[in-house]
């Protein structure tokens, strides 16, 4: 989820697709099952490559400036995607608050 409304740059709160985390975890060497595994730098630098190849097709007022994994998958069951699989922004950012805040550090 990008964030950046009334934000001075950028910045996006992604989820791991949960089919993917086996392949993150055999491509990081990291225990994708226990909890935060949102903080390890592993799991973070494979996450920031892609994010960096995203990236360089925009420009750089467009680019993300940093990015906080989300602790678990979107799901509908959390109440963080519709039925029909959209995010449910309001929820994902209240539920994430601190996450997106340290992203944004006071002057």
């Amino acid at each position: 989820m990008l964030l950046g409304d009334r934000r001075p740059c950028p910045a996006a709160n992604p989820s791991v697709d949960p089919d993917e985390l086996p392949v993150l975890a055999a491509e990081t060497g990291s225990n994708t099952d226990k909890p935060g595994r949102h903080v390890d730098e592993r799991l973070r630098s494979v996450i920031a490559r892609d994010v960096a190849s995203v990236e360089a097709r925009y420009s750089p007022p467009e680019q993300i400036r940093d990015f906080a994994l989300a602790p678990e998958p979107f799901s509908v069951e959390s109440g963080e995607l519709t039925p029909t699989l959209k995010i449910r922004r309001n929820v994902v950012a209240r539920r994430h608050a601190v996450l997106v805040d340290a992203l944004y550090p006071t002057p």
